[in-house]
């Protein structure tokens, strides 16, 4: 729920829907689409972490608004893959 209040917030500062782009892990992907929509009259295609670091590779945006929330480890966000901070901070 705390993405899906991020999402309103964005939307409500004016950020244009094209603009913010949704990056969640996790099987039950009909309810992630069900929680997001909570906080927004828009579709978004809700993507995974791995997309996100393929994506930055084209970012053209000098500013960048990251909401990350999670269970980790030593290793880093419990994903498929685990992220460090320094893999957020360098993409």
């Amino acid at each position: 729920m705390d993405l899906a209040f991020g999402l309103q917030c964005l939307e409500s500062a004016g950020i244009d829907q094209k603009d913010i782009h949704i990056y969640i892990d996790g099987r039950d992907r009909i309810l992630i689409n069900q929680l997001i929509s909570s906080g927004t009259n828009n579709n978004y295609t809700v993507m995974e972490s791995k997309d996100f670091f393929h994506d930055q590779t084209n970012n053209k945006h000098d500013n960048l608004v990251i909401f990350v929330t999670g269970h980790g480890s030593i290793r880093g966000i419990d994903a498929p893959h685990p992220i460090t901070p320094y893999a957020l901070l360098r993409s």
